[in-house]
């Protein structure tokens, strides 16, 4: 049995999520983007992930690490997301956009759901709370996958546009 040989399209996907899950995680450049544009951080003051997972390489704030942790998973989860779906699709540069940048939403909300669930563990949150954070990082994690997907969808079809054709077996 032998396993199916990741492309560099897929590669060049996942590695320009992985790197916009660390700027995320650069906690200067949120407090900047925060403090620029405040009214993004409004659903957060209701326990609504901010923004795509972010990969924290310290504890964020006073948050500590379980977190870091979650926070971790989750943007595992979304490079993850768009790796395998970005691999099982044609690699032309078009529709490697646009299937880059659903992967990418698809994992925002995938990983929504798990930082949803983590806030409301958080809060000690009975099992509507679980319920309803986990929606709501659900939706948010959809919404800011479209808003930020083309980040890497862009790479991604650059690198689809210079890949060889691939040949019929």
């Amino acid at each position: 049995m032998s396993l199916p040989r990741i492309t560099r399209v897929a590669w060049t996907a996942a590695g320009a999520t992985a790197l916009l899950a660390l700027l995320l995680g650069w906690e200067t450049l949120t407090r900047q983007i925060t403090t620029a544009a405040g009214l993004l951080v409004v659903p957060s003051a209701v326990g609504v992930p901010f923004g795509p997972p972010a990969l924290h390489l310290t504890p964020f704030g006073e948050l500590g690490t379980a977190y870091t942790l979650t926070e971790g998973l989750a943007a595992l989860i979304l490079v993850a997301a768009v790796l395998l779906r970005v691999h099982r699709r044609p690699h032309a540069p078009g529709r490697t956009l646009a299937t880059t940048w659903w992967a990418f939403a698809l994992g925002s909300a995938a990983a929504g759901l798990l930082r949803g669930a983590a806030t409301a563990h958080t809060a000690y949150g009975d099992a509507s709370a679980y319920l309803t954070y986990a929606l709501f990082g659900a939706v948010f994690g959809l919404l800011w996958g479209l808003l930020l997907g083309w980040l890497p969808a862009l790479p991604a079809a650059l690198a689809a546009r210079s890949a060889p054709a691939s040949r019929p077996a």
